[in-house]
């Protein structure tokens, strides 16, 4: 599994992301790109982690072996639902979650707790259809 963060600029240094609950992953993490960029750094991506960066209906159809996007904060605005909803990737959030150096690490964990649910078949805190 290829997951990919984008946005993680917004997360403190020391904040980490634990062992996924598989064999065989990888954890890509960018800072600062542009929108073609993350078109160019997600078109591999089975999950991708969002902190604030768009993820447009361009990064959805390119990316040909996506089903699960997550949303650290509150607004969900920044990734296109139709295209995800259309495809059947699942668009988790979340919720009420201001980054700071306290919780940090605590998004981290909720993120990771998130995808291996999903890769056991349980979805938490989805928001489209």
């Amino acid at each position: 599994m290829n997951v990919v963060v984008l946005g993680c600029e917004r997360l403190p240094p020391e904040a980490d992301f634990p062992s996924l609950d598989l064999p065989k992953f990888s954890w890509l993490q960018f800072l600062d790109l542009s929108d073609e960029d993350v078109v160019d750094r997600c078109w591999r991506a089975d999950a991708i982690v969002t902190i604030g960066v768009p993820v447009s209906a361009q990064v959805i159809d390119e990316a040909f072996k996506l089903s699960l996007i997550i949303s650290a904060g509150d607004s969900i605005e920044h990734i296109d639902l139709a295209p995800a909803s259309k495809r059947g990737i699942s668009v988790l959030n979340i919720p009420q979650t201001e980054l700071n150096h306290d919780n940090a690490q605590d998004i981290c964990n909720q993120i990771v707790q998130m995808i291996d649910a999903f890769n056991h078949g349980e979805i938490i805190n989805k928001v489209n259809d």
